[in-house]
């Protein structure tokens, strides 16, 4: 997948955030785990749909090289 792909799926990537894409972080993951991965993409604020409410910037995380990545906030970052 190019940056164009990228942008169009998940938005055009914020100028400012403290991680960027193509770093390595450690997250505390939704299922109770610590996983490692490569971060894809930085995902503008906005809302998740249409009418929804505004959300904050969230990493799209590669763990795997398989199936979507996990959808990742600032918050839980851990390294």
């Amino acid at each position: 997948m190019n940056q164009n792909q990228r942008d169009s799926l998940f938005g055009k990537e914020p100028q400012f955030s403290e991680h960027k894409a193509g770093e390595t972080i450690t997250f505390n993951a939704k299922d109770g785990t610590v996983k490692t991965g490569k971060i894809l993409h930085v995902i503008p604020p906005g809302a998740a749909f249409e009418g929804g409410t505004s959300g904050g910037i969230l990493y799209a995380v590669v763990v795997k090289q398989k199936g979507f990545p996990d959808l990742v906030s600032p918050g839980d970052v851990i390294i």
